[in-house]
């Protein structure tokens, strides 16, 4: 199964955040699962840093190592997901959820995530509430 990882849930997972469902984070850390982090997820990443919302506790370049080190794939932006970004109903005015939707439909990727919005995109997607 090859997963793409919302923002947030990437935080939780990085930071061993409890609101991230032991279910997901069994998901996460399987071996045989591709687990993928869009670009998209770094730049959003250092605008919460930059407004405060996230301690600057690591610079994005530390970040994007330690996940490529961790065996994550970093998904780039594609002139691909562009246009298919350009394609899609605005549902949602948050951009960085409109391009992880685009690249989700683009390179056939199951999104990690508890936000609602991909559902209406036609995103697949996985979330259990924990019990």
């Amino acid at each position: 199964m090859k997963i793409l990882l919302d923002t947030h849930v990437f935080i939780w997972f990085a930071e061993d955040d409890p609101r991230l469902p032991d279910e997901m984070k069994r998901i996460i850390e399987k071996p045989w699962h591709q687990v993928c982090v869009s670009y998209a997820t770094f730049w959003k990443i250092a605008l919460m840093v930059q407004s405060g919302e996230l301690p600057a506790s690591a610079s994005i370049t530390e970040m994007m190592e330690q996940t490529i080190d961790n065996g994550i794939e970093i998904v780039p932006l594609k002139l691909e997901h562009i246009s298919r970004l350009g394609t899609l109903e605005s549902h949602h005015e948050e951009i960085f959820e409109r391009m992880l939707a685009a690249q989700a439909l683009a390179e056939n990727l199951i999104i990690v995530s508890d936000n609602p919005v991909y559902q209406a995109y036609g995103v697949p997607k996985l979330w259990s509430t924990p019990k």
